[in-house]
């Protein structure tokens, strides 16, 4: 996606230099160049907080294959007791311990249990 952002902003900062003066003034040039710099540096940020989220959830559902534990609200979730669902991205617990049934644990709200 960054790839395809700045060969966009590139274009249109090409684009702009090489078009006329007549069609556009020096100032509008620049105005649109910079406001293009800073849209993708702003969208390179956006795309780096994601990666970033998408690799903390990948690391904690793959920990959580790997029979760690993980903690969640101040409790434990093992793979004992709650299975990973992929389409809400939560831990939901299963019929193994009825004191825990009916809990659902977003991924967001969860962290690896340090040992």
């Amino acid at each position: 996606m960054q790839i395809i952002l700045g060969v966009l902003a590139l274009v249109i900062i090409i684009f702009l230099v090489l078009t006329k003066e007549g069609d556009f003034s020096q100032k509008k040039k620049m105005k649109i160049i910079k406001s293009v710099i800073v849209a993708v540096i702003a969208l390179w940020f956006y795309e780096m907080i994601v990666d970033t989220n998408a690799d903390n959830k990948r690391e904690i559902v793959l920990a959580f294959n790997h029979g760690k534990e993980i903690l969640c609200r101040n409790d434990t979730v093992t793979k004992e007791f709650f299975y990973y669902e992929n389409g809400t991205e939560s831990f939901v617990s299963n019929d193994k311990n009825s004191s825990l049934s009916d809990l659902i644990y977003p991924i967001q709200e969860c962290e690896i249990k340090s040992e």
